[in-house]
């Protein structure tokens, strides 16, 4: 046989790359990426994140569960103050927030 060729099983007749593929998928979490609105007051209003298409992964005996990462955002903190006579820039100010947001959809056991 040549180098790169396909191997025959030769009960499925199933080219042994497609198998492993199939064998590969079933570890995997199917998930989709969805933009989360934050609100008007935070910047930026919309972060990318993972929604977990699947409840359970390899055949049942593992749970597809997002895997979360903190994100930094500004959040407009209204200081209360409305006198017009004062510039906007210092009746109003930003301040760090941190978010959860879900990044990867992991297949594993529950802890």
């Amino acid at each position: 046989m040549f180098a790169g060729s396909l191997v025959e099983n030769s009960r499925t007749n199933m080219p042994r790359t497609s198998r492993l593929l199939n064998a590969r998928e079933t570890w995997s979490c199917d998930q989709e990426f969805t933009w989360r609105e934050l609100g008007e007051t935070y910047y930026p209003r919309y972060v990318r994140e993972v929604t977990c298409l699947n409840t359970t992964c390899m055949f049942g005996h593992y749970t597809c569960s997002p895997v979360y990462m903190n994100v930094k955002v500004l959040k407009l903190n209204n200081v209360g103050c409305l006198d017009l006579n004062i510039p906007y820039e210092l009746r109003s100010s930003w301040l760090f927030e941190d978010i959860a947001v879900a990044v990867h959809c992991n297949c594993g056991r529950v802890q």
